[in-house]
């Protein structure tokens, strides 16, 4: 699975399921039907199949339930692959559930501290960060580093995936060299472990690299590492799966800058159909999708389509974000753009009002949006 052979995993796992299926009930089969369960529910995530695995992840925490084995480390991490599961469906409240369980329930099983308990924790910060908590989610991944230091030392894979979580952390708070820094001491790790064109890690951290760069203002740089991602990563997943979607996303923005309008314009309109696909209509990051569509839209003068974009992503925000979060004020800082492109000044000024409000709740002041 950790080297992108998703049919074989599911071949292995499928196989695993139907041998135990047909063993005798009793707690040891239950608990390896839960078990056969839980690698399912993995392999279902890794196709981006979110909806589908965390049934699987459900049916595994029953049936460990029925085992009796939910003072186990194979129980916590049901958990914590549950919890993970709702964080990529955008349901951060039952992420926040699962994952504040599973931290519980591998510090009840450990004595001490231990790399699950701290992987659990730097799972937190992600959700942290997804939810637009960049100070409380930095905390979280400084804590984890120094400690996961103590044990392990400087150069680790438990260590580069946090390093990892923590440079798409400082891109939100606008430290793009610190996100550079981190996004390289992760690759430089991942590296010398994993085969570079084919491993998931790899390519998460140059996505994460290239975002940076292009922020920084370094896009022929980041247009170049987003095109080698995308090859990579289609080459794993295929051309239109959910993990694909982020960096073609990424990609379009680069292009944005670089005032290739219509490439930029036609590479989003792919991400926000693999993303409704896989992500469902009502999803944040098919409003975000929206939001970004509106802008290429309103590049290109196209100011009608882009005010539809725009009001597509108002409809999905009202129903999934609260009033404060940064999403929303992306979405009125854009409704400005194009509002004083369309010469509605009066308007645009109320929407960058509302934008910057929204952005101070969010952010420190030195930050530039």
């Amino acid at each position: 699975l950790y080297q992108g052979k998703i049919d074989s995993a599911n071949f292995f796992a499928t196989k695993a399921k139907k041998i135990i299926s047909n063993q005798k009930s009793g707690q040891a089969t239950y608990f390896k039907e839960a078990e056969a369960n839980n690698i399912y529910a993995l392999t279902k995530a890794f196709e981006g199949k979110y909806d589908s695995s965390a049934s699987y992840y459900l049916i595994a925490d029953s049936l460990y339930k029925r085992a009796g084995y939910t003072e186990t480390s194979e129980y916590a991490s049901n958990l914590k692959g549950l919890g993970e599961v709702y964080s990529y469906k955008g349901d951060f409240k039952n992420s926040d559930k699962y994952l504040q369980k599973a931290s519980k329930s591998f510090k009840d099983f450990y004595s001490g501290q231990h790399l699950n308990i701290l992987s659990t924790e730097s799972q937190l910060g992600q959700l942290y960060y997804k939810m637009g908590k960049h100070h409380e989610a930095q905390k979280v991944f400084s804590d984890v580093i120094k400690e996961t230091k103590e044990i392990l030392g400087e150069k680790n894979i438990e260590i580069a995936a946090t390093f990892n979580r923590a440079a798409a952390n400082f891109i939100s708070l606008a430290k793009y060299d610190s996100a550079i820094k981190y996004s390289e001491q992760a690759l430089n790790i991942y590296e010398n472990v994993y085969d570079k064109n084919t491993n998931t890690r790899i390519l998460s951290s140059l996505n994460n690299l290239a975002l940076a760069k292009n922020l920084k203002g370094e896009t022929s740089e980041a247009i170049r590492i987003y095109r080698e991602v995308i090859a990579k990563k289609q080459k794993v997943y295929g051309k239109d799966h959910p993990s694909v979607a982020p960096s073609i996303y990424n990609l379009a923005m680069a292009l944005q800058s670089d005032k290739s309008y219509e490439e930029a314009n036609n590479l989003m309109q792919r991400v926000l159909e693999i993303d409704k696909k896989s992500l469902g209509e009502d999803h944040p990051y098919v409003a975000l999708d929206y939001i970004k569509l509106g802008s290429v839209q309103r590049n290109l003068e196209l100011y009608e389509m882009a005010g539809k974009s725009l009001k597509k992503a108002k409809s999905i925000i009202d129903s999934s974000l609260p009033d404060d979060h940064k999403r929303v004020g992306t979405y009125y800082y854009h409704l400005g753009l194009l509002s004083k492109d369309q010469q509605k000044l009066s308007q645009a000024v109320g929407h960058f009002k509302k934008a910057l409000d929204i952005y101070k709740t969010n952010y420190k002041p030195e930050h530039p949006d």
